[in-house]
Parts: C-alpha cells; sequence; structure tokens
C-alpha cells in the first residue's frame, strides 16, 4: 500500500509541475515585458539615458540575449509541431507542457540579470525598473569589489555592478 501511495504522489507532482513551471515562465515573462516599458518610460523621461555597461557585461547580456531568443523560437517551433500532429489531446497537452522547461529556466535567468542593468543620462540613472537621480543619492559606498550602495529617500539600495562601466558611473556621482 506504501507503494502505491508514493505512485500517486509521484504522478500528482508530474501533473501539477509543469503547470507550475508555466506559471513561473508566465511570471517572469511579465517581468521582462515590465523592464521594456520601464525603460521606454524613462527613455520619454529622460532622454539622454544610455547603456552603461563595460565590455564583460556587453558580451555577456549579448550572448545572454541570443541564446534566450534561439530557445524562445526554438520552444515556439515546437510546440506548434505538437500542435500540428494528429493525436490525444490529452498526450498533446502533456508534451505541450514539457517543452518549455529550458526556456522557463533561462527566462529566470535572464529576468535577473537585467534587473541589474544600469542606463545611465545626465540627471538619472536607472538601475532595473527604478529611475534615481544622482544629486538625491546619499551615502555612496562601494562595500564590496563589484556592488554599490547607497541611500534615496531613507532606503538603502545595493546592486551588483559586475557588468557595470564604473568609470562612467563614478563621473557622473561624483560631479
Amino acid at each position: 500500500e506504501r507503494m502505491i501511495a508514493m505512485g500517486n504522489i509521484g504522478e500528482i507532482i508530474n501533473m501539477i509541475l509543469p503547470w507550475l513551471l508555466l506559471l513561473f515562465l508566465l511570471y517572469f515573462t511579465l517581468v521582462l515585458i515590465s523592464y521594456g516599458i520601464g525603460l521606454i518610460r524613462a527613455r520619454k523621461k529622460d532622454n539622454s539615458i544610455r547603456l552603461a555597461l563595460n565590455t564583460l557585461g556587453k558580451v555577456f547580456f549579448g550572448a545572454l540575449l541570443v541564446l534566450y531568443l534561439i530557445i524562445l523560437l526554438n520552444t515556439i517551433r515546437l510546440e506548434i509541431l505538437i500542435w500540428s500532429q494528429p493525436g490525444e489531446l490529452e498526450t498533446k497537452i502533456q508534451a505541450a507542457l514539457q517543452v518549455p522547461n529550458l526556456l522557463t529556466v533561462f527566462t529566470l535567468l535572464f529576468a535577473t540579470e537585467t534587473q541589474d542593468i544600469f542606463f545611465i543620462g545626465k540627471k538619472n540613472v536607472l538601475i532595473g525598473n527604478s529611475m534615481f537621480e544622482f544629486r538625491r543619492m546619499k551615502r555612496i559606498q562601494y562595500p564590496k569589489k563589484h556592488k554599490i550602495s547607497f541611500i534615496y529617500g531613507q532606503k538603502q539600495y545595493t546592486y551588483s555592478i559586475r557588468f557595470v562601466d564604473i568609470s562612467q558611473l563614478k563621473m557622473k556621482i561624483t560631479k
């Protein structure tokens, strides 16, 4: 009886897990869309905003973007193939739910990494979806080699600056 119960739990997990991964995919896709909309709005507010990545950051994010697009297009292609083939609806649904697993992981990685991209303008810096005015940033520190922390509006912020052009950032902060 115990083995039967364990088998039932395994079946339940196999039924629920793909749906959970699909929800994660939708959530992190919405995070990326929100990031894009935030960037467009920030550009409307301050059209001097420019990407502030160092060479390693440009290579890393360029490769990440290309891989993301390849995985996205292949996922779409596989989904079309699955749904265009004859077969039972339940089998198609199970197969279609297994396909976007890699895309889910990559979307999570991409959404997480894009939150640390800096866009620097004349008076503002955009980090992720947050716009900060340089003149209102207080107690700017570099606690670790690839971190920046500052106080803005009585709240402390800490961001990774591993891929940021630090000389460009420091030049704007010290003005």
